[in-house]
């Protein structure tokens, strides 16, 4: 009779060590590049808001200065809401401090 080690050996195929880290390498480059392809594309998400507020930021300032209007009526000539540029502008500042610009 052989020993249940044996036994069990014959059962599953082992997976040497070269396999193992192989499969290891493998999986954990599939995770890795996964891992750059979501980055990107939360990177391209959020650059693409931040630049949104931004110009709508930097229209509703401009129309402001240029025609000495109020705020609701800078924001009704860019046609968005007042909550709408405070958004924008929350995006902007929250950016630039994390950017280290202010």
């Amino acid at each position: 009779m052989l020993p249940a080690f044996v036994l069990l050996a014959k059962k599953k195929p082992m997976i040497s060590l070269f396999d193992q880290e192989s499969l290891t390498r493998q999986y954990g480059r599939r995770q890795y590049d996964r891992g750059v392809e979501q980055g990107i594309e939360q990177g391209i998400v959020r650059g693409v808001e931040k630049g949104t507020s931004q110009q709508l930021v930097i229209s509703v300032e401009g129309i402001m200065a240029d025609y000495h209007a109020s705020l609701e009526d800078a924001c009704r000539t860019a046609k968005c809401t007042v909550d709408d540029y405070n958004r924008a502008k929350n995006i902007v500042e929250k950016d630039s401090f994390a950017e280290g610009k202010l």
